[in-house]
């Protein structure tokens, strides 16, 4: 068996730019349950950001946002290039989901240049390697102690920036057509 990922589009492939916000601004793509979304809003409890959600909010994610007293911005139903901009614009990726097929959030956020907290299971770790900050999905406390410290701690954020984009090479649309290639012209 030889395993082939899914490649990411070209368009994910950007210089990083660090950006200049008032507060921070952390990106969580995804609300199903398993993305972890209602942990991330109680974890930000008390800490001056922005959370910026793609993905349609539940009932009880809007009430814990609400109950928090979050300040947040939900997007639903948006193209590709503006999933981009909001990568290029938030300072940190939130993705400590409990579990994933694949895990593509993390190779996008690599590819962009964006660090990312990521949960600690085998499919992200797989596709992550050392290029995100693993952290229990299910501990509120891990999650805030590793935003935190990605957002005060720059050393560790151009660090896992530069994993990142190493990373993300494996994800490139050439790099899964060679690998195909090399499976047809091994088997001849």
């Amino acid at each position: 068996i030889h395993v082939i990922y899914n490649p990411i589009k070209d368009d994910f492939f950007t210089d990083y730019v660090d950006q200049e916000n008032s507060k921070p601004t952390i990106l969580h793509i995804g609300t199903a349950l398993h993305k972890n979304l209602s942990n991330v809003i109680v974890a930000l409890k008390d800490y001056a950001c922005k959370l910026i959600i793609i993905g349609k909010l539940f009932p009880e994610q809007l009430n814990l946002l609400h109950q928090y007293n979050i300040d947040f911005c939900n997007l639903c139903d948006i193209s590709t290039s503006s999933v981009i901009k909001q990568y290029q614009e938030a300072d940190i990726v939130s993705f400590p989901s409990s579990q994933e097929g694949f895990g593509m959030i993390l190779a996008e956020a690599n590819a962009i240049g964006k660090p990312i907290v990521a949960g600690n299971i085998d499919v992200l770790k797989e596709i992550g390697g050392e290029a995100a900050l693993y952290v229990n999905p299910k501990s509120v406390d891990e999650i805030r102690n590793a935003i935190i410290n990605l957002i005060n701690n720059k050393e560790l954020r151009d660090s896992l920036i530069k994993k990142g984009h190493g990373n993300a090479t494996k994800f490139k649309l050439s790099f899964i057509a060679n690998e195909y290639k090399a499976i047809y012209t091994s088997n001849k």
